[in-house]
């Protein structure tokens, strides 16, 4: 068990290569089993999409099951089966009322265990895919964020959409599939979650199936760290039946720092009031005072391989020079002026309250427990210690982080626009302008 002065008790097991808690609650009337994969993620694989296609071909047939048979079983039971696929991490998750915790806990061996990988439902799901695909290019926002996170990491793995483009969706194979799963979920060290009522026959099978199916650990190569840009650069994708821009401006970071983590809580703290909660800068003055945009956020993200700064909004064609200006001069300020003693007391008030609500639930818990030990890679009292944390960060910490992290002069920005948005950026101080047609940007994908 943990320590007495955490946040929560919780038992942590080895079995095999795989590390399972148990996060015991008889108050919960229903159980939850997760399974973290760490290399599962779609950074680790160099083709678009064969993550996200390996991920969710898991329950379309499993252990004799069709994908008819199985989701079947989850109606019956009322079980909730989902997949989170991440950048470096793949959440497989089953839930479902405790009376029936050992049906669900052998649906879900077979789903783990027993994969068909079957080829008609590889061509099914390569259609699905390739029909979303061809519908997210109506999404301006997604396209927006498509093409900004490639022109941060160009010709790299983490720059390329999770869900594969039409070329690539069109090459993966059967083979290439099961060569992903066996060498990024198979031979790998997953955690495994169980959180909510279990007995001691139910812990023992689980311990002894993981151990059984997860005892290699065979590190596959991963891709090399990101580093940051020394100049930022400005895209503008045109289309003309376009009514408004959307537009993004960041620009990549270094990796968590896992022996800082007050750096990037302080981070937090200052980006809550720049761009990361309604009543921040950016929506006071873009939104409220301006007029100049309905949604206008800011924020910064970290995993273990990279990080990045990302300022994102939408406005009127018409009035995409005036927006880009205003946001770019918010951002110099911030980095210049940093917070108040107020702000600075406002922001750790509001994050307080929102880990305080957040901590009510085990399952809430449980995952923030992961995140931060095993996927972030910090202390195992980071969650018991946070609030501590909060209130020991002076403002000289933060306004210095806020210089640390901060960069307009790195920018890439990316505006999905009217070609007239052009004439419109041309008196702009921004990064040098490069203009695309949308049909040119894609044209291996546009019929």
């Amino acid at each position: 068990m943990d320590s007495k002065n955490s946040l929560f008790q919780y038992e942590l097991q080895k079995a095999g290569q795989a590390t399972v808690l148990f996060f015991k609650d008889d108050k919960l009337p229903y159980i939850r089993y997760d399974l973290l994969f760490l290399k599962g993620g779609a950074d680790f694989s160099s083709k678009p999409g064969l993550a996200s296609i390996t991920s969710h071909l898991l329950d379309q047939g499993a252990g004799g099951l069709s994908s008819e048979e199985i989701q079947e079983k989850l109606n019956s039971y009322g079980v909730e089966l989902s997949l989170d696929l991440e950048r470096q991490n793949c959440f497989l998750s089953l839930s479902g009322l405790s009376q029936h915790k050992e049906n669900l806990w052998e649906l879900f061996k077979k789903i783990i265990a027993e994969p068909h990988f079957d080829l008609k439902e590889l061509e099914v799901l390569k259609k699905q895919y390739s029909i979303s695909r061809m519908e997210k290019f109506n999404s301006p926002s997604s396209i927006a964020i498509e093409v900004w996170r490639k022109e941060i990491f160009p010709k790299h793995p983490y720059g390329e959409p999770k869900s594969g483009t039409l070329p690539s969706l069109k090459e993966i194979s059967l083979e290439e599939v099961k060569k992903f799963y066996q060498k990024q979920y198979k031979e790998s060290a997953p955690v495994f979650i169980v959180v909510g009522q279990y007995d001691e026959a139910l812990k023992t099978d689980i311990l002894s199936f993981l151990k059984k199916h997860f005892n290699t650990d065979k590190l596959s190569a991963s891709h090399s760290p990101v580093t940051t840009e020394k100049t930022g650069k400005t895209l503008l994708i045109t289309r003309k039946d376009l009514v408004q821009s959307e537009l993004i401006a960041g620009y990549a970071l270094p990796p968590y720092p896992t022996t800082h983590p007050e750096k990037i809580l302080a981070l937090n703290l200052a980006n809550n009031i720049f761009g990361g909660s309604f009543n921040s800068k950016l929506v006071l003055h873009l939104r409220e005072e301006r007029g100049l945009a309905y949604s206008v956020t800011s924020s910064f993200t970290f995993n273990r391989k990279y990080g990045f700064f990302i300022l994102d909004g939408a406005t009127k064609t018409q009035s995409t020079g005036y927006f880009l200006k205003e946001a770019l001069a918010l951002l110099q300020s911030f980095k210049e002026k940093g917070l108040t003693e107020k702000e600075l007391s406002d922001s750790k008030n509001s994050l307080k309250g929102q880990f305080l609500r957040q901590m009510e639930t085990m399952e809430y818990k449980a995952r923030m427990f992961v995140y931060y030990h095993f996927q972030l890679g910090l202390k195992k009292d980071y969650l018991s210690n946070y609030l501590k944390l909060i209130d020991s960060i002076s403002l000289k910490e933060v306004n210095q982080v806020i210089k640390e992290y901060t960069f307009p002069d790195k920018l890439h920005i990316v505006i999905y626009g009217h070609p007239s948005v052009e004439e419109q950026l041309k008196n702009l101080e921004i990064p040098a302008l490069q203009v695309i047609p949308f049909k040119e940007r894609f044209a291996g994908e546009l019929p």
